[in-house]
């Protein structure tokens, strides 16, 4: 009699089993979830937005109160026109409000004015004052900041005093014209 040999199965580890049998239970899983992905619910996402679309385009052309979507859109684009025109002019036009503050440091502490009028010009901006002080001497002391800022050319180009005279209680009116540098009411 025959011995026959047989070569002995070796048994797989049970890591190897274990780690197979996870793979193609992960495997099965992707599977279910790309096709219930791709056949469930991307066709019912697309008919949303199909139908989200359609519902835009009707409420874009009923009307809101009594002007449709495309009227009113009209409308908010002429209100921007009308905005950005200003914007313009805005800022095309002199500052004014910078020369009070500019103006206010050159003023002596004892004159005080009672009328003002300014105006810019072709690039000239011509300040027009009348004012009063305690006495000639404040007056003078005025001036002297006037011409030192004169000198200096960085607010006035020229200034006028005229129309001198007393008035009760040693007070002293006058009228004065201001020739201004136009950087001070630019931006």
């Amino acid at each position: 009699m025959a011995i026959e040999v047989s070569p002995k199965k070796q048994q797989k580890p049970l890591w190897q089993t274990i780690i197979f049998v996870i793979s193609l239970i992960l495997l099965i899983v992707s599977l279910a979830a790309f096709l219930l992905l791709k056949y469930y619910f991307t066709p019912r996402i697309v008919a949303e937005i199909t139908g989200m679309n359609t519902q835009i385009e009707a409420e874009g052309n009923t009307p809101a109160g009594d002007k449709t979507m495309a009227e009113l859109e009209n409308e908010v684009k002429a209100f921007e026109r009308k905005s950005n025109d200003f914007k313009t002019l805005y800022d095309a036009n002199p500052r004014f409000s910078k020369f009070f503050p500019a103006f206010e440091e050159t003023v002596h502490p004892k004159v005080s004015f009672s009328s003002f009028s300014i105006s810019a010009d072709q690039g000239e901006v011509k300040a027009s004052l009348n004012g009063r002080t305690d006495s000639y001497e404040s007056l003078i002391q005025q001036m002297e900041i006037f011409q030192a800022l004169q000198k200096s050319g960085n607010f006035i180009k020229s200034f006028e005093i005229s129309s001198i005279g007393k008035l009760e209680k040693e007070e002293v009116s006058f009228s004065l014209f201001l020739n201004v540098q136009p950087s001070v009411i630019k931006k």
